[in-house]
């Protein structure tokens, strides 16, 4: 176990160790979610799997974080929510915590819509699904 952690005075600063990954693992997600993102990559015929793959050999940043069909899990959608209501609590609100949850929220329509468009090329040029 982490020497941080065994050093904590409280439970409530170990949790707080989690909430925080997690809520910038989930913005994270987000901006590697922003459609603009992968898609001017698509549109330079650039691989944007061989560009995520490449940014993570940098050594700052934590990942790889590939835009994908939401955030999944418990943590990533549940612990930003809580910092931001307990930010809320106080009298402050984090906009781009809720851009993020905006953000990931859309990306299950968006799938499907890649998904739709994939198929109908597939059937359009006698490609068996």
């Amino acid at each position: 176990m982490d020497a941080a952690l065994l050093n904590s005075p409280t439970a409530l600063i170990v949790n707080s160790f989690f909430i925080s990954s997690s809520a910038i693992k989930a913005l994270n997600l987000a901006v590697s979610n922003i459609p603009a993102i992968p898609i001017t990559f698509v549109l330079l015929n650039l691989d944007v799997i061989d560009i995520i793959d490449g940014m993570t050999t940098k050594p700052f940043g934590k990942g790889p974080f590939y835009p994908g069909t939401g955030v999944g899990g418990h943590c990533i959608a549940v612990d930003p929510e809580w910092l931001n209501s307990a930010a809320k609590k106080r009298g402050y609100v984090s906009k781009f915590i809720e851009l993020s949850r905006l953000t990931n929220n859309n990306m299950p329509e968006y799938t499907v819509s890649l998904l739709k468009k994939a198929l109908t090329f597939s059937c359009t040029n006698g490609i068996r699904v």
